[in-house]
């Protein structure tokens, strides 16, 4: 998913469109290290809410959600919201069957808390409340059109295909949806993503209320200030014991961002290494959060279905890039002038080449398996703290090993990383100290 949040924006917040053309990109590395990383370049009505099927639905829902880890915190305090989730569905319905659905039907469904708070965040041109009513219309009705592609007296065929995808998904599997949305609900999952989050934020940023709200709208996992606004066919697609995982990395990306610069927005100079340190490790601790290399949904989702081979390929990737990063530092530390004027190269290799994501994971997986997961906790707010940490797992001994309490995230044994060079570490941790100060 790849893009939980919005398709403009990659699902980890790393733009995948470096400042340099990629060509420029490559041609500073080869000027660094030889040319490193130039390589790579990543139809039935829904059953109406208490039919048969939505009870049976309910029953399996509620088994995976009791079936899953349930250590939730006492204190943890959720609300949830289902009004436009199930609002949508009664109204997709009526539509299947034939009735009449007026503008203003429309209107009192965009205007519900959910919708009206995920359609103030999302950019007009993206998604807006005349989108999702003609998408709606097409998935729902078009069958009861008079022409061909025509979706009756509303207009053609919309153009999104993506939202016609997967709404037409969602519709064919409203009752399941709806239950799993209310199992959750029953369950207080959601206080597991806030369990996950022990350790790795101040708990003073969380809500004393989370505020949890299913609609559909296209696969969206989304902060909204005070809660989280979820597409019912993401949740569905994810699964019980998968989506407070999602929630708790997503929690954490609004809750507790990067405290430098964007990489992109740090200029030059050991600003800009230090920026991408930060964001390695702020990626690191999201992809740990969400279990990034075992993140699957539901095959069948044409959107979120597809395996994404980068992150199929992760380990083998995060021992390519921090060979390069290595690299590309000894260049920049060995050369003032080439560190101030090109400290943004670390930056253009691990962006350009979508690597924060990968490489970040396979740090913040090996603190956690060679040395525990206090030490990753400890070591996760701060990027001189996560990378000492990184370099003392990766010079020790022994092979990585799988956390009994996460089986989930990994099956195997973590890679055994190469730490940073004798050349390149001291003078790296200087820079990263310096910046812990600020």
């Amino acid at each position: 998913m790849r893009n939980i949040n919005d398709a403009s924006v990659p699902h980890h917040g790393v733009s995948t469109s470096p400042r340099l053309p990629a060509a420029a990109a490559c041609l500073l590395a080869a000027l660094i290290v030889g040319g490193a990383g130039c390589e790579r370049q990543r139809e039935s009505a829904p059953a109406p809410t208490g039919s048969a099927a939505t009870t049976r639905a309910a029953d399996t829902a509620g088994a995976a959600f009791q079936n899953s880890p349930s250590a939730t915190p006492g204190d943890c305090r959720v609300e949830t919201d289902l009004g436009a989730l199930e609002s949508y569905f009664r109204l997709g319905a009526r539509l299947a069957k034939g009735h009449d659905v007026s503008e203003e039907d429309f209107r009192r469904l965009s205007e519900l808390p959910a919708y009206a708070r995920l359609f103030a965040a999302m950019s007009p041109q993206f998604l807006n409340p005349g989108i999702l009513q003609n998408v709606t219309r097409y998935a729902f009705a078009a069958e009861n059109a008079k022409a061909p592609g025509s979706s009756g007296r509303h207009g053609r065929e919309p153009k999104r295909q993506d939202l016609k995808d997967t709404l037409a998904w969602s519709r064919d599997r409203a009752a399941d949806i709806q239950a799993f949305a209310q199992a959750f609900a029953s369950e207080r999952a959601a206080c597991r993503a806030v369990e996950r989050l022990a350790g790795y934020m101040d708990p003073s940023r969380l809500p004393d209320t989370l505020r949890v709200a299913f609609l559909i709208a296209g696969p969206d996992l989304r902060w909204l200030r005070d809660g989280v606004v979820i597409d019912g066919g993401l949740a569905l697609a994810a699964g019980a014991e998968q989506l407070p995982r999602l929630l708790a990395a997503q929690m954490y990306r609004a809750l507790a961002p990067p405290v430098v610069p964007l990489p992109h927005h740090a200029g030059h100079g050991e600003a800009a290494v230090a920026a991408a340190c930060e964001m390695l490790r702020y990626e690191g601790v999201v992809g740990w959060l969400e279990g990034y290399p075992a993140m699957r949904f539901d095959s069948s989702h044409p959107l979120l279905g597809k395996r994404n081979a980068q992150q199929a390929r992760w380990a083998s990737y995060a021992q390519v890039l921090i060979t390069d990063m290595d690299k590309m530092l000894a260049g920049l530390f060995a050369d003032r002038t080439l560190l101030d004027e090109h400290g943004s190269g670390i930056d253009d290799l691990l962006r350009g080449n979508g690597g924060y994501a990968p490489l970040g994971f396979a740090m913040a997986a090996l603190i956690a398996t060679r040395l525990g997961e206090d030490r990753l906790r400890a070591a996760s707010s701060d990027a001189a703290a996560f990378f000492r940490a990184f370099q003392e797992a990766a010079a020790s001994e022994g092979g990585g090993r799988a956390l009994p309490d996460q089986p989930w995230l990994f099956l195997g044994s973590v890679p055994a990383l190469q730490p940073f060079s004798e050349q390149v570490f001291p003078e790296l941790a200087r820079l990263l100290a310096r910046g812990a100060g600020r």
